[in-house]
Protein backbone atom coordinates (compact mmCIF):
# COMPACT_ATOMS: atom_id res chain seq x y z
CA UNK A 1 0.00 0.00 0.00
CA UNK A 2 2.51 2.62 1.27
CA UNK A 3 4.34 1.97 -2.27
CA UNK A 4 1.72 2.26 -4.31
CA UNK A 5 0.86 5.66 -2.31
CA UNK A 6 4.75 7.02 -2.52
CA UNK A 7 4.43 5.99 -6.47
CA UNK A 8 1.19 8.16 -7.24
CA UNK A 9 2.46 11.00 -5.50
CA UNK A 10 6.12 11.14 -6.43
CA UNK A 11 5.95 14.44 -8.91
CA UNK A 12 3.17 15.72 -5.85
CA UNK A 13 5.29 17.25 -3.32
CA UNK A 14 2.16 18.26 -0.82
CA UNK A 15 0.85 14.50 -1.29
CA UNK A 16 4.29 13.30 -0.76
CA UNK A 17 5.17 15.09 2.08
CA UNK A 18 2.12 14.09 3.68
CA UNK A 19 3.12 10.52 2.89
CA UNK A 20 6.00 10.35 4.42
CA UNK A 21 5.52 12.51 7.74
CA UNK A 22 2.58 9.49 7.86
CA UNK A 23 4.67 6.72 7.62
CA UNK A 24 7.66 7.86 9.73
CA UNK A 25 4.99 8.49 12.64
CA UNK A 26 3.98 4.85 12.08
CA UNK A 27 7.64 3.74 12.59
CA UNK A 28 8.22 3.10 8.20
CA UNK A 29 11.17 5.64 8.07
CA UNK A 30 13.55 3.00 6.43
CA UNK A 31 10.55 2.62 3.81
CA UNK A 32 10.71 6.42 3.02
CA UNK A 33 13.76 7.46 2.76
CA UNK A 34 14.35 7.53 -0.70
CA UNK A 35 11.11 10.03 -1.22
CA UNK A 36 12.29 12.01 1.53
CA UNK A 37 15.41 12.14 -0.46
CA UNK A 38 13.74 12.84 -3.63
CA UNK A 39 11.35 15.95 -1.60
CA UNK A 40 14.91 17.62 -0.64
CA UNK A 41 15.80 17.57 -4.07
CA UNK A 42 12.16 18.83 -5.97
CA UNK A 43 10.18 20.26 -2.97
CA UNK A 44 9.53 23.83 -3.80
CA UNK A 45 9.33 25.04 -0.49
CA UNK A 46 12.28 26.28 0.56
CA UNK A 47 13.72 23.74 3.24
CA UNK A 48 10.45 21.20 3.43
CA UNK A 49 11.71 18.80 2.28
CA UNK A 50 15.65 18.85 3.66
CA UNK A 51 13.92 18.99 7.13
CA UNK A 52 12.10 15.43 6.10
CA UNK A 53 15.23 13.84 4.79
CA UNK A 54 17.08 14.94 8.24
CA UNK A 55 14.33 13.38 10.20
CA UNK A 56 14.15 10.36 8.17
CA UNK A 57 18.33 9.92 8.47
CA UNK A 58 17.99 10.76 12.24
CA UNK A 59 15.01 7.67 12.36
CA UNK A 60 16.97 5.13 10.14
CA UNK A 61 20.68 6.29 12.66
CA UNK A 62 22.42 8.28 10.07
CA UNK A 63 23.06 11.12 12.20
CA UNK A 64 26.13 12.34 9.79
CA UNK A 65 23.91 12.59 7.20
CA UNK A 66 21.37 14.23 9.38
CA UNK A 67 23.92 16.89 10.18
CA UNK A 68 24.99 17.48 6.43
CA UNK A 69 21.34 18.32 6.07
CA UNK A 70 21.54 20.44 8.79
CA UNK A 71 24.66 22.90 7.44
CA UNK A 72 22.86 22.66 3.86
CA UNK A 73 19.78 24.14 5.64
CA UNK A 74 21.60 26.44 7.92
CA UNK A 75 22.85 28.18 4.21
CA UNK A 76 19.63 27.46 2.60
CA UNK A 77 17.54 29.45 5.69
CA UNK A 78 19.98 32.05 6.94
CA UNK A 79 17.53 33.67 9.11
CA UNK A 80 16.37 30.27 10.62
CA UNK A 81 17.44 29.54 14.31
CA UNK A 82 16.48 26.19 13.51
CA UNK A 83 18.58 24.04 11.58
CA UNK A 84 21.30 25.16 14.57
CA UNK A 85 19.18 24.25 17.27
CA UNK A 86 18.73 20.99 15.63
CA UNK A 87 22.37 20.59 15.34
CA UNK A 88 22.45 20.85 18.48
CA UNK A 89 20.13 18.17 19.48
CA UNK A 90 21.95 16.09 17.13
CA UNK A 91 25.23 16.76 18.82
CA UNK A 92 23.42 15.63 22.20
CA UNK A 93 21.88 12.27 20.50
CA UNK A 94 25.52 11.46 19.38
CA UNK A 95 27.40 12.26 23.19
CA UNK A 96 28.80 15.27 21.88
CA UNK A 97 27.98 17.50 24.46
CA UNK A 98 31.05 20.16 24.06
CA UNK A 99 29.71 21.01 20.60
CA UNK A 100 26.05 21.61 21.90
CA UNK A 101 26.89 25.05 23.37
CA UNK A 102 28.53 26.07 20.14
CA UNK A 103 25.36 25.49 17.75
CA UNK A 104 23.16 27.40 20.26
CA UNK A 105 24.48 31.09 19.76
CA UNK A 106 24.35 30.75 15.61
CA UNK A 107 20.27 30.23 16.58
CA UNK A 108 19.59 33.00 19.19
CA UNK A 109 21.87 35.36 16.34
CA UNK A 110 19.04 34.22 14.15
CA UNK A 111 15.80 35.18 16.53
CA UNK A 112 17.38 36.22 19.83
CA UNK A 113 13.96 36.65 21.50
CA UNK A 114 13.42 32.68 20.95
CA UNK A 115 13.95 32.03 24.86
CA UNK A 116 13.37 28.42 24.82
CA UNK A 117 16.75 27.85 22.90
CA UNK A 118 18.30 28.81 26.09
CA UNK A 119 15.91 27.14 28.15
CA UNK A 120 16.29 23.89 26.23
CA UNK A 121 20.66 24.79 26.54
CA UNK A 122 20.06 24.85 30.44
CA UNK A 123 18.43 21.68 30.56
CA UNK A 124 20.66 19.57 28.64
CA UNK A 125 23.49 21.45 30.99
CA UNK A 126 21.44 19.97 34.05
CA UNK A 127 20.94 16.59 32.70
CA UNK A 128 24.62 15.73 31.61
CA UNK A 129 26.06 16.78 34.97
CA UNK A 130 23.00 15.39 36.30
CA UNK A 131 22.60 12.57 34.51
CA UNK A 132 19.07 12.04 35.75
CA UNK A 133 16.86 13.30 33.03
CA UNK A 134 16.85 13.71 28.96
CA UNK A 135 16.69 17.47 27.63
CA UNK A 136 14.93 15.74 24.72
CA UNK A 137 11.84 14.53 26.55
CA UNK A 138 10.16 17.20 25.91
CA UNK A 139 10.91 18.29 22.02
CA UNK A 140 10.33 14.53 21.09
CA UNK A 141 7.45 13.88 23.41
CA UNK A 142 9.01 9.98 23.71
CA UNK A 143 7.92 9.55 20.15
CA UNK A 144 11.79 9.80 19.21
CA UNK A 145 13.07 12.14 16.16
CA UNK A 146 9.44 12.41 15.08
CA UNK A 147 9.38 15.09 17.36
CA UNK A 148 11.87 16.95 15.56
CA UNK A 149 10.03 16.70 12.43
CA UNK A 150 7.16 18.32 14.32
CA UNK A 151 9.59 21.36 15.40
CA UNK A 152 11.48 21.68 12.12
CA UNK A 153 8.04 21.99 10.02
CA UNK A 154 6.38 24.37 12.29
CA UNK A 155 8.92 27.15 13.55
CA UNK A 156 10.70 29.60 11.92
CA UNK A 157 11.05 28.41 8.11
CA UNK A 158 9.51 30.51 5.21
CA UNK A 159 6.08 29.05 3.34
CA UNK A 160 5.46 26.32 6.23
Amino acid sequence: MLPNALEKTWNQPDQLVGHVIFAMRQGFAPDVLDAARHLADTDPQAGRGGALLCVCLLEVGDHEGAKRVLLYLAQLLPGSAVPWTSLAKVAYWQGRHDDVSAMLPPALEADPNRYTYLAWYQHQREATRTEESDPLKSTTNDVGNVGLLDMLLTRDLPHW
